[in-house]
């Protein structure tokens, strides 16, 4: 991903924003085995997942679902949600977030 900046990188997840725009934001997201993106909610925003390589446990509110790849997930907004690696090798996924602010400050955890 030549050109992208980091956002941030924890442990075994790593985050590059692929594109940015006036009410939206891509990233692209590595999960190595054994990663987690916590639990989270967005009050202003919607997230898509679309899992690239490998398999994703994502719990979205109450419910959690294996998300294999070539798959994508909706989380709408106020919705808690964690993304977990369920595979052996590393996940890759975008990350769509969508909606009037795509800035962390209307992160909360869940």
């Amino acid at each position: 991903m030549d050109g992208t900046a980091v956002i941030w990188t924890d442990g075994p997840v790593r985050a590059e924003v692929v594109a940015l725009g006036r009410n939206y934001r891509i990233n692209h997201l590595t999960v190595e085995p054994g990663g987690v993106l916590d639990d989270e909610l967005h009050r202003h925003r919607t997230e898509q997942f679309v899992i690239l390589s490998g398999q994703a446990r994502i719990t979205r509110g109450a419910a959690t679902i294996m998300v294999p790849e070539e798959a994508s997930v909706f989380v709408p907004v106020g919705v808690s949600r964690r993304v977990e690696n369920a595979g052996r090798g590393t996940l890759s996924l975008l990350q769509v977030q969508v909606g009037a602010l795509s800035e962390e400050d209307d992160t909360e955890g869940a």
